[in-house]
């Protein structure tokens, strides 16, 4: 009986000690307001560039709303690199800038609308598959993918005020909306004041941020294999 005891009395000392070294539990951390929902629009907008150019990658994904018709996009950045896949009226194309040249990559659709129905119906199925260089000089393509760019978009924003604060998919924001063109735009509150949402206010034609900092190492230049340049255009 004494030894039931003693044990006993050992292991209760046991669990005291044990308890008594157990750490309290730590209620989870939630990011630091950042300050933007207090300051004007110009200045909101401008923190936000700053907070993506500091971020040097992010994905950008949704549907932009061009001649009335929903244009898918999938645009991801890395430093000064992109790579951007939209389609538009049933023709692909995708668009990919590295060290700043242009590459395009197009479907069969597409290529006929560019270089005439019998080329592309000859030649499509491997212009498909390749990365075609435009000829020195040519700006079409890499002007095209610049407009696709958050900075530029963000640059382009006129006319906004500030509405209020919200919780979208879980992140507080500040919301800026254009009345007349029925647009917003939602910067984070909270962490780096990141845009989160831009585009229509309802419906089709909203783009989504997200990965931020994130590695993207599809974006690379072209194995030679795959580079089809393109002649330049005769005057």
């Amino acid at each position: 009986m004494k030894s039931v005891v003693a044990t006993a009395a050992i292991s209760a000392a046991l669990l005291a000690g044990c308890a008594s070294e157990t750490p309290e539990p730590v209620a989870p951390s939630t990011p630091a307001d950042n300050g933007v929902a207090a300051l004007a629009v110009p200045e909101i907008l401008e923190r936000a560039e700053q907070a993506l150019t500091a971020a040097k990658s992010y994905h950008l994904a949704g549907q932009v709303i061009q001649d009335g018709q929903p244009s898918p996009v999938d645009l991801k950045k890395s430093g000064g690199n992109t790579l951007l896949s939209t389609s538009r009226s049933g023709m692909t194309l995708q668009l990919l800038t590295v060290d700043g040249q242009t590459y395009f990559r197009a479907d069969e659709k597409l290529l006929a609308s560019l270089i005439g129905p019998e080329l592309a119906e000859r030649s499509g199925a491997i212009m498909a598959k390749s990365w075609m260089k435009p000829p020195a000089g040519d700006r079409t393509w890499a002007d095209l993918a610049s407009e696709f760019r958050a900075e530029a978009m963000l640059a382009s924003l006129k006319g906004f005020t500030k509405g209020g604060t919200k919780v979208s998919n879980g992140h507080p924001v500040v919301v800026l909306q254009d009345p007349a063109k029925k647009g917003i735009l939602y910067v984070a509150t909270t962490g780096e004041p990141y845009p989160l949402k831009m585009g229509a206010e309802q419906g089709v034609g909203s783009l989504l941020f997200t990965e931020f900092g994130a590695d993207f190492p599809e974006i690379k230049a072209p194995a030679a294999n795959e580079i089809l340049q393109l002649p330049a255009r005769k005057k």
